[in-house]
């Protein structure tokens, strides 16, 4: 993990999320996006949409300096996208291409062009059973976000990043109360470039499994599941953690309101070339008031100690509330965004979903929303960690839209704490493991309005610490 300390916020812009630039301290953010789309052709399942954006952000560090040696600037992007999208009756293709031109007013950041591209499939192989899901992500980012930016053009401190993921998911109902819910999710991140830091895994592969069985409780149900869970492995042996985790469970659900669970298991362990097999038991308790409002916690006792997942959703026609806090159990944090899990795709599904409620028209209605009033697709997200061994995660994040007839707000914020993972009942050593340890927290907010049909105007501020 790079070590270079820094303890003022940090701040990270749209033509950052690219190249990987993060900005910094106290940044009062203003900036302004001017979009202009759609003006593409459409057909019945194809759409074609070019985009142009002009961003401008001011910062009062955009060398990622010292805080005594700072330089306020003026941040410039120009961006041009292509997206296009597919919609067939048993498939959908996402695909964009993006050419950001991005540089400063005072030299700060040299003028430099970064592409990326990503593709997206999803495909209903076997109706009620299989759905297929797969992408693909090219893009340049910075090999080291610490590095102070060169003052011309260069290939140094870049890198090119490379990501498929391919995940099966299965889905079937056998009666009113059996279903049986399993995913393969893949991800395999490859990188490129001069001068990588020895730290950077130029190769690895991430795998998540899980299959549950379960019935149902009108008022006592039960299920079963198992989980795999393998990461950090570079195509040499090598793994930041495996685990595997069988479970079951028994339920009761009170008038389809509160819902209460009890759940033992087996879980087995690997990681710092330590492989251990514990007994696991686990409680979980859900509240649904109304079909809008829900708050879930599942605690359980594991390999690590206490792990537990809270959580508190509402949502109306014009708002969606997403809250979390988490202590769970994380692989390697090499090439994954830190920051809000949720997206703002998501936060507009679960607020149109009384408006529509099957998924596959409401994932079009919620696609064709956010290109409509020219939303960004994700909330706040920092920068990337390296952290090439397990860690033991605590987070919390919450996340809010608020959506009327022109204009949308957005607000997110988070924490997040990380420290190398030990067993239950260990006491980790002091030494140079201590320098793994790091903690992220930020927020931003983000008001959009659409001003005609081909354009929109957004402010945005934002503020992320490490």
């Amino acid at each position: 993990m790079h070590q270079q300390s820094l303890s003022a916020p940090r701040i990270r812009i749209a033509s950052a999320e690219r190249c990987g630039r993060v900005l910094s301290p106290w940044s009062i953010l203003a900036a302004t996006w001017v979009t202009v789309g759609p003006i593409g052709a459409q057909a019945q399942a194809l759409r074609v949409q070019p985009t142009v954006e002009v961003a401008a952000m001011a910062t009062d560090n955009a060398g990622l300096k010292e805080r005594q040696l700072a330089e306020p600037d003026l941040l410039l992007r120009v961006s041009g996208i292509l997206a296009v999208q597919s919609r067939g009756s048993r498939s959908t293709l996402d695909g964009r291409i993006k050419l950001d031109a991005v540089g400063s007013t005072n030299g700060a950041q040299p003028w430099r062009i970064l592409p990326s591209a990503h593709a997206g499939l999803r495909v209903n192989a076997i109706d009620q059973w299989l759905t297929l899901n797969g992408t693909v992500d090219v893009l340049q980012e910075a090999a080291d976000p610490f590095a102070p930016a060169p003052d011309a053009p260069s290939s140094l401190n870049r890198m090119t990043v490379r990501r498929i993921g391919f995940s099966p998911q299965l889905d079937h109902r056998f009666g009113p109360r059996m279903v049986l819910n399993g995913r393969l999710a893949n991800e395999w991140i490859a990188r490129s470039g001069a001068d990588l830091p020895v730290s950077t895994r130029r190769k690895e592969h991430a795998q998540d499994y899980a299959l549950r069985l379960a019935y149902e409780p009108q008022p006592v149900g039960w299920w079963i599941d198992g989980t795999a869970q393998r990461s950090g492995e570079d195509f040499a042996g090598s793994v930041a953690l495996d685990s595997r985790w069988l479970r079951v469970g028994a339920e009761y659900d009170w008038r389809n309101e509160l819902r209460l669970g009890l759940n033992v298991g087996r879980e087995t362990a690997k990681f710092s070339v330590i492989d251990r097999a514990y007994a696991t038991r686990g409680v979980s308790v859900s509240y649904s008031p109304s079909e809008r409002s829900r708050i879930a916690l599942q605690a359980d006792q594991r390999f690590f100690g206490l792990g537990w997942d809270f959580s508190v959703r509402h949502r109306t026609p014009f708002l969606s509330l997403n809250a979390r806090m988490l202590r769970r159990p994380v692989g390697s944090t090499t090439g994954r965004t830190l920051g809000p899990t949720s997206s703002v795709a998501s936060l507009l599904d679960a607020m149109l979903t009384t408006r529509q409620p099957d998924p596959a028209l409401r994932a079009t209605l919620v696609r064709s929303t956010i290109d409509r009033l020219s939303l960004p697709e994700s909330l706040d997200q920092p920068l990337e960690l390296v952290v090439d061994s397990a860690s033991l995660e605590r987070g919390g994040e919450l996340a809010l839209v608020g959506m009327g007839r022109v204009t949308t707000v957005t607000f997110s914020t988070y924490y997040r704490d990380y420290e190398p993972l030990t067993f239950q009942g260990e006491v980790l050593p002091a030494g140079p493991l201590d320098a793994r340890r790091s903690r992220l927290n930020g927020g931003s907010l983000l008001v959009s309005r659409r001003l005609n049909l081909n354009t929109s105007i957004e402010g945005y501020l934002a503020s992320d610490q490490l």
